[in-house]
């Protein structure tokens, strides 16, 4: 073998090597970028979670009474929470606890005539309970310190993400995050604080329930918003559901107006009861995210468990792909 032989074998080896290591570099690249996404399927999951076990939640620290009004209302909330949210505000900025009642008439009072005074009736509404207990805390931190907190990053991970539908399935679970301070607004929770740490404790705990639920409810405005922008010809949806809503607000107001009650958990079968009224409710809250999920491509992207193995997904990505 001749030296130009030599020579000729070793460019060979040495261009082959070079194939070799690009097609490498490609497929790397190639698996980055499939396996560090999820999947539409896996997509959906978790706010399927958010419907079903938002509620169980709501049902097991708040009452039955209050997780079965989550159910009927939560399809269309979206015009409740706005007006509750804007009255929790005002209430803020008077520096009052938003007690419901005769308070939030009051609010009304300013902008329409209303005759929703002549329903505040105590067989729609539950019986008021002067109780302020663990459960009760439990459920208070769940709407007001962590829901907006996930859904905030959930929006902004899946703002180019997810489909249309998953964008108004997440939109109705939001909003249901939202509901339970509508019904019991928990002022007696702030007054127990302020009686304990004085007054701007009361006062601080009223501004955090009206943070929470203005950002919940911006959160299903950007959600909804972003859904109706990509329906395109199919917008009529959109005034569709904006009549539904506002039904529903007013029936929903007339026959449950925020109030600053609970129906009592009597022992384990009261808690038991709650929870299982919590996860009839989470039926009608989780069916819109759990058909975009049945209805969702597996591909591309991955599975969940795989998702979670990726080492290019941060760990807040992961959280907002598993938590409620």
């Amino acid at each position: 073998m001749n030296n130009t032989t030599l020579v000729n074998i070793t460019l060979r080896g040495i261009d082959a090597t070079k194939h070799a290591f690009a097609a490498t570099a490609n497929i790397t690249t190639l698996n980055s970028t499939t396996t560090c996404a999820l999947s539409p399927h896996a997509r959906a999951l978790s706010s399927v979670l958010t419907g079903f076990v938002g509620t169980i939640f709501t049902g097991l620290t708040g009452g039955y009474h209050v997780a079965f009004m989550v159910g009927w209302v939560c399809w269309f909330a979206l015009l409740r929470n706005v007006l509750v949210s804007v009255y929790q505000l005002y209430s803020v900025f008077c520096l009052e606890l938003p007690e419901g009642g005769e308070h939030f008439f009051k609010f009304l009072d300013h902008f329409y005539k209303h005759d929703l005074r002549g329903w505040n009736d105590d067989f729609f509404r539950g019986a008021v309970v002067e109780q302020v207990s663990f459960l009760g805390w439990l459920g208070w931190m769940y709407t007001t310190l962590y829901s907006p907190v996930i859904q905030v990053m959930w929006l902004l991970e899946n703002w180019g993400k997810a489909s249309t539908g998953l964008k108004i399935a997440r939109a109705i679970g939001v909003g249901v995050a939202a509901l339970p301070s509508t019904f019991d607004t928990r002022a007696r929770y702030g007054r127990a604080l302020g009686r304990l740490c004085g007054s701007p404790a009361a006062w601080l705990f009223g501004a955090l329930t009206a943070a929470s639920s203005i950002t919940l409810t911006g959160v299903s405005v950007i959600e909804l918003g972003l859904a109706a922008s990509e329906l395109g010809t199919k917008a009529w949806w959109a005034a569709f559901y904006v009549v539904f809503t506002l039904i529903w607000a007013y029936a929903s107001l007339v026959f449950a107006s925020p109030h600053d009650e609970a129906k009592h958990l009597r022992g384990w079968g009261g808690r038991l009861g709650g929870a299982l009224m919590g996860a009839f409710a989470g039926l009608f809250v989780a069916t819109p995210a759990f058909g975009v999920m049945m209805a969702a491509q597996y591909h591309p992207g991955v599975g969940l468990s795989a998702y979670l193995r990726c080492e290019g997904v941060t760990l807040w990505q992961k959280m907002v792909a598993i938590l409620p």
